[in-house]
C-alpha cells in the first residue's frame, strides 16, 4: 500500500479528541506554554510524548481497531478499512500494530515512568474495548468505560509530563471522563445502523435512539456542571468550556428526526470549535494565560 494512501485510511479525526485532551493536561501542568517550549528538559519531553501519541494512535485507532472491526466494517460503507478494501492482510496490520505501538511505549517510558504506566493502562483499555474475546465495544456500559479512560489516562500523561502530581488534578478527570463518553455515544449513534445489522449490543443500540439523545442532553449538562468545579481549582478550564458552547448548543438542540444529518452537522461544529481554539491560542500565549 502507497504512503499517501495509507495515510488516508489512518482517519486522524478519531485521535484527535484524544491529542487535545494531551495537550490539555499539559496546558494545566501549571507552567505557561512559553516556558515549557523554550526549556530543553520539558521540549524534549513533549517532542517525545507527541511522537509517541502518534504511533500509539496508529497501533490503537487504526491497526487494532480495523482489525477487529474488518466484519462489521464490511456492513458500513461510509467507513474505509484496509483489510476490507484488500489493500492490508491481517499479518501486515499485525506486523503494523506490533511495531508502532512498541516503538511508542519505549517512547513514553523515556518521558518518565508514569507516562510509561498510563501508556500500558490505555492500550489495556483499547485492547479490552475491540479484541475478542472481550469486546467491550458491544456491551452495555462496559463500551462507555472503556472507550472513556484512554482520554483520562492521557490527560493525566500530558500533565504528569510536565509536573507533579497534586490530588486536585483528579478533579479535572470527571469533565474528561465525561467527554470521552460522550464522544462515544455520538460514535454508535452514527454507527446505530450497522450495529444493529451485525447484532452489536451497544449502550446506544440497547437503549434506543430517543433515549441516547436524552443521555446526550445529560451528557453536556453534567460536563458544564463538573467543569464548573474545576474551575474553582484550575481556571484555565474556563476556556474549554466557552470554545464548546457551539458544539453543546448543537447537542442540546438534537431532536431524532435530525439523526440523518447528524454526523455532518456535528463535525462543522466541532471545526467552529478548533478554529476558535486556533484564534484565541496565540493571544492567550502572548498574556501568559497558558
Amino acid at each position: 500500500m502507497k504512503i499517501i494512501e495509507a495515510i488516508k485510511y489512518l482517519r486522524w479525526e478519531n485521535s484527535l479528541p484524544f491529542y487535545t485532551v494531551l495537550c490539555l493536561g499539559l496546558v494545566l501542568g501549571g507552567k505557561p506554554i512559553l516556558d515549557l517550549i523554550t526549556t530543553p528538559e520539558y521540549l524534549v519531553k513533549i517532542v517525545l510524548l507527541s511522537v509517541a501519541f502518534i504511533l500509539l494512535s496508529i497501533a490503537l485507532f487504526f491497526a487494532i481497531n480495523d482489525y477487529f472491526d474488518s466484519k462489521l466494517d464490511r456492513l458500513t460503507k461510509r467507513k474505509r478499512n484496509p483489510l476490507t478494501d484488500g489493500k492490508m492482510t491481517k499479518r501486515g496490520m499485525l506486523a503494523l500494530f506490533v511495531a508502532t505501538c512498541g516503538t511508542g511505549l519505549f517512547l513514553t517510558y523515556l518521558v518518565n515512568v508514569y507516562v510509561f504506566i498510563l501508556a500500558i493502562l490505555s492500550i489495556l483499555s483499547i485492547y479490552l474495548y475491540s479484541a475478542e474475546p472481550f469486546r467491550f465495544k458491544g456491551r452495555f456500559i462496559l463500551d462507555w468505560v472503556t472507550h472513556s479512560l484512554p482520554g483520562v489516562f492521557l490527560f493525566m500523561a500530558g500533565y504528569l509530563t510536565v509536573a507533579d502530581f497534586r490530588p486536585e488534578i483528579l478533579l479535572c478527570t470527571i469533565p474528561v471522563f465525561l467527554i470521552y463518553v460522550l464522544v462515544c455515544d455520538m460514535q454508535q449513534l452514527w454507527d446505530f445502523e450497522s450495529d444493529k445489522k451485525f447484532g452489536l449490543k451497544t449502550t446506544v443500540s440497547t437503549l434506543g435512539l430517543e433515549k441516547t439523545i436524552l443521555s446526550l442532553k445529560m451528557l453536556v449538562i453534567s460536563i458544564f456542571v463538573s467543569s464548573i468545579f474545576v474551575f474553582i481549582v484550575l481556571p484555565p478550564i474556563l476556556i474549554i468550556a466557552l470554545l464548546s458552547l457551539p458544539v453543546s448548543v448543537f447537542l442540546l438542540k438534537l431532536r431524532k428526526e435530525n439523526i440523518s444529518t447528524f454526523e455532518k452537522d456535528y463535525l462543522k461544529n466541532v471545526k467552529l470549535f478548533y478554529i476558535g481554539a486556533l484564534i484565541v491560542l496565540p493571544f492567550l500565549i502572548m498574556f501568559r494565560i497558558i
